[in-house]
C-alpha cells in the first residue's frame, strides 16, 4: 500500500511546455540544432533538427498538436533575424507508442519517440544546423557528463522565460532508475540522469535533447512531479535503441 501511494505521488510528469529549472542561460545560438515546437506561435515542446526537413522529438508532444517549428532562435518571444518558422506537414510516432492519455498505464512513456516532417527544407547556416544521427553508438557509463536545454520557467512558480537555458547532468545507472521508477522504466530503450535538485528539466522540455560526449544520447520524456526531488532520476528515450527505426523513417 505504501509503495502504491508513493508511485501515485511520483507518477511521471511529462512535459508539454518547457521548463529548465536552475541551470544557466545558454550562449546565444550555441544549440543551432535546437527546435521549438509551437502552436499559434506558443512553445509547447522541444526537438532536434536531424535533417533539413526532419525533427526528432517525443511522441507524447503530439498531444499538444504542434503545427510549426521555430529554428535558429535564442529568444522565442522576439523576432530575431536568425529565426526560421516552418510548417509541420507529417507526424510519425513510433508504432509501439501506447495510448498516452491513459494515466493508469505505467508504460505510457514507452517508445516515446516521433519524427516530424517539415513542409519545406530548413536553410542551414551558422544559426540553424543539423545534428547528425551516427551509424552506431557506444554505451555511455553512469557518471558521464551531459547537458540538456530548453525554453521556459527557470524557477518553479515564476513566469516563463523566453531565452534558451541549459542544465548540466550526469547519467545514472539502469539499476538505480529501475529501482526508483519500477514499471515506468524500461532499461532497453530508456536512459536516465542524476539531478542534484538544483538544475535539470521539469514539467517542460519534452522532446529536447540530452547531449553526452557531443552525441545525441537521449530525448527528454519525464521526471517526478516534484522536479527538484534529487532522489528520483530524470528519464529520456535512448536514441541509440531507435537508430534502425530512425533510419527506416528517414527513407520515407
Amino acid at each position: 500500500m505504501l509503495l502504491a501511494l508513493l508511485l501515485l505521488y511520483l507518477t511521471p510528469s511529462g512535459a508539454a511546455g518547457s521548463r529548465i529549472f536552475g541551470g544557466r542561460e545558454a550562449k546565444p545560438h550555441s544549440w543551432p540544432y535546437m527546435v521549438s515546437l509551437q502552436v499559434n506561435q506558443a512553445h509547447v515542446c522541444g526537438g532536434v533538427l536531424i535533417r533539413k526537413d526532419l525533427v526528432l522529438t517525443a511522441a507524447h508532444c503530439a498531444q499538444s498538436s504542434p503545427s510549426e517549428v521555430l529554428l535558429g532562435a535564442h529568444n522565442i518571444s522576439r523576432m530575431e533575424g536568425s529565426q526560421q518558422r516552418i510548417r509541420i506537414s507529417e507526424y510519425h510516432k513510433h508504432s509501439r507508442f501506447p495510448d498516452h492519455t491513459d494515466s493508469r498505464n505505467p508504460r505510457r512513456y514507452f517508445y516515446d519517440i516521433m519524427l516530424l516532417k517539415l513542409g519545406q527544407n530548413a536553410t542551414l547556416n551558422e544559426f540553424v544546423k543539423v545534428f547528425r544521427v551516427p551509424n552506431k553508438y557506444k554505451y555511455m557509463e553512469p557518471g558521464t557528463a551531459c547537458t540538456t536545454a530548453g525554453w521556459g520557467k527557470r524557477v518553479l512558480g515564476r513566469t516563463t522565460e523566453s531565452v534558451l537555458y541549459e542544465a548540466s547532468l550526469r547519467l545514472d545507472s539502469n539499476k538505480n532508475c529501475g529501482s526508483k521508477w519500477q514499471s515506468y522504466y524500461n532499461p532497453d530503450h530508456m536512459a536516465c540522469s542524476v539531478s542534484d535538485g538544483k538544475e535539470g528539466f521539469c514539467q517542460g522540455d519534452s522532446g529536447g535533447p540530452l547531449v553526452c560526449d557531443s552525441k545525441l544520447y537521449g530525448i527528454v520524456i519525464y521526471t517526478a512531479a516534484q522536479c527538484d526531488d534529487a532522489s528520483y532520476p530524470e528519464v529520456y528515450t535512448r536514441v541509440s535503441y531507435f537508430l534502425p527505426w530512425i533510419k527506416e523513417m528517414m527513407r520515407l
